[in-house]
């Protein structure tokens, strides 16, 4: 499949979740909408869920970022602000876009985690899978929160809370 086909799948793929979130969207509305065919999708994705996680993983990378040192709050800050000026980013907190945001961020963490406890090789315990899709189910909540709050807090604070938990929670389990 050529690169031109995909770019336009994961286009209208990404424009059709922002207009009407992850549930309310097929394969269908997403090969339509990007003038391929049924089978060019299948050749790139799996199923709808795959290809969600791909045009997911620029906006979750900041999150799964959040758990190492060095993170740059200024990518969390503005993926926040994004969210918060979507209007279907209420959806993430609900059924499977949750399950999705959650499964996804959780994979892209797992991968950071593993280079915090090559630094630590004597850790032993909780599996990272587990640390991992704790630490992503607490990021979600937190965004979820904020963006149902009726007097939300600065994205600077949402940014400081999201970076200290998810610090402080990968090196106590990590390191445990």
């Amino acid at each position: 499949m050529s690169g031109d086909a995909r770019e336009r799948i994961l286009s209208a793929f990404r424009d059709l979740a922002l207009e009407s979130g992850f549930d309310a969207i097929s394969v269908r509305d997403i090969i339509a909408r990007a003038a391929v065919a049924r089978s060019t999708f299948y050749e790139n994705f799996e199923n709808k869920s795959d290809g969600f996680r791909t045009i997911l993983e620029p906006v979750l990378t900041p999150l799964a970022d959040a758990c190492i040192p060095g993170a740059d709050r200024r990518d969390l800050a503005s993926i926040l602000t994004h969210v918060r000026g979507t209007p279907t980013a209420r959806g993430m907190g609900d059924g499977t876009s949750r399950a999705l945001f959650v499964g996804a961020l959780a994979e892209l963490i797992e991968v950071r985690l593993e280079v915090l406890r090559a630094r630590a090789p004597s850790a032993a315990g909780v599996p990272l899978p587990m640390i991992a899709a704790w630490i992503a189910e607490a990021e979600i909540g937190v965004i979820v929160a904020w963006l149902d709050a009726e007097r939300p807090a600065p994205v600077d604070a949402v940014v400081t809370l999201i970076l200290t938990a998810a610090r402080s929670c990968a090196e106590a389990f990590v390191s445990a």
